[in-house]
């Protein structure tokens, strides 16, 4: 009785690519270093299982039938592509040819992958980085093969993996003229509140650092525009009296660019860290731990330490909301000390003109 195909034993096909190539049960049993009565057993359960000859005896040789030589290339291809699937994921930069999704912010764009840009255009000349920008999603498309990388500033959650790059702060930046300044390195708050505020917002998180500070001192920040983007807010406060306020690397480098002065902000403000986050299933993807080494390479120092990658807790830590509210309680007593009146004659910033802020949004 003639088997199905799909009885045939895969064990076999090894020896069936061996006779198809070299038509002989002798050289076939050499190459395996096994008995050629071996190898005359399995061609006898090939012939059972596939219902077919394969090979027949002419004169001294033997040649293939149609149907074995129909097959020699598809199974070659076959086969090879089978011990593809068995071998350790390899990846030659050099020769590569991919596409990398990463998820961030402008300011994780400049700090983190465009010092890298370089090298990377040398060591992978064919590969891409596609940003899109972050949102409440990203880690949750990591899971789904969407995204291969995401760089953000909020701790990670989740059956993740992530490596601390560096700590940041947050400054203050408006226009050197601008009448809040009078010399002071930090301005007073009350002094502060009064004048509009730019918030930078991050798709569908609701990230207010600065607001929130503000907020749990009994003061309501003015915001006169709310807009998606670190780069976009040196160009915002240039022309009017606005204030924005930034991670500070950021701060220094656009107020460098584009002559803006920079003040540290008016209460203390938690540090955050800047991490580089991808998905378990990624773990084992050698590009993505090749493009993973390059932008952790050199970056700045945390100040909690970067140690290795670990998985990250399905829980966020509370710490920097309790650091938060700490510097807020803190501060408290010192900002009820600064509304006591001035002595007559002392200098005051002059009021700020009367500016509606636009409506709450989602971001706020």
């Amino acid at each position: 009785m003639r088997s199905s195909p799909k009885d045939a034993d895969l064990r076999l096909m090894g020896v069936l690519h061996l006779l198809l190539q070299t038509c002989s049960v002798t050289r076939t049993a050499e190459i395996l270093g096994v008995t050629q009565p071996t190898v005359s057993r399995s061609l006898a359960q090939l012939r059972k299982q596939l219902g077919d000859p394969l090979l027949v005896k002419s004169g001294n040789t033997m040649l293939l039938t149609r149907r074995a030589e129909n097959m020699r290339v598809p199974l070659m291809e076959w086969l090879a592509h089978g011990r593809s699937l068995l071998t350790a994921d390899t990846f030659v930069p050099a020769e590569a040819v991919r596409e990398f999704r990463v998820a961030s912010t402008d300011f994780g764009v400049l700090s983190v992958i465009r010092p890298k840009l370089r090298k990377l255009a040398e060591q992978a000349p064919n590969c891409t980085l596609t940003i899109e920008s972050l949102s409440a999603a990203s880690i949750r498309r990591l899971a789904s093969a969407d995204l291969d990388l995401v760089v953000t500033g909020f701790e990670p959650t989740g059956a993740v993996y992530a490596r601390r790059l560096f700590t940041e702060t947050l400054s203050c930046i408006m226009r050197r003229d601008h009448p809040l300044l009078d010399g002071a390195a930090t301005p007073r708050l009350e002094e502060f509140v009064k004048w509009p505020q730019i918030l930078v917002t991050i798709p569908e998180l609701k990230v207010d650092r600065l607001g929130d500070a503000l907020r749990s001192m009994g003061f309501q920040p003015r915001y006169v525009l709310r807009a998606e983007g670190f780069t976009l807010a040196p160009y915002l406060v240039t022309d009017s009296d606005a204030i924005a306020t930034l991670p500070t690397s950021a701060a220094n480098e656009l107020a460098l660019i584009h002559g803006l002065a920079v003040l540290a902000p008016p209460i203390p403000l938690s540090s955050f860290q800047y991490w580089l986050v991808w998905h378990e299933r990624a773990r084992n993807d050698a590009a993505v731990s090749w493009l993973s080494r390059l932008l952790i390479e050199d970056s700045r120092p945390s100040n909690a330490g970067a140690g290795e990658s670990a998985m990250v807790p399905a829980t966020a830590s509370s710490a920097a909301t309790a650091r938060t509210a700490a510097a807020a309680t803190r501060t408290a007593a010192t900002v009820a000390r600064r509304r006591a009146p001035r002595a007559a004659g002392a200098p005051r910033a002059p009021s700020p003109p009367a500016m509606e802020p636009p409506p709450p949004t989602a971001a706020s």
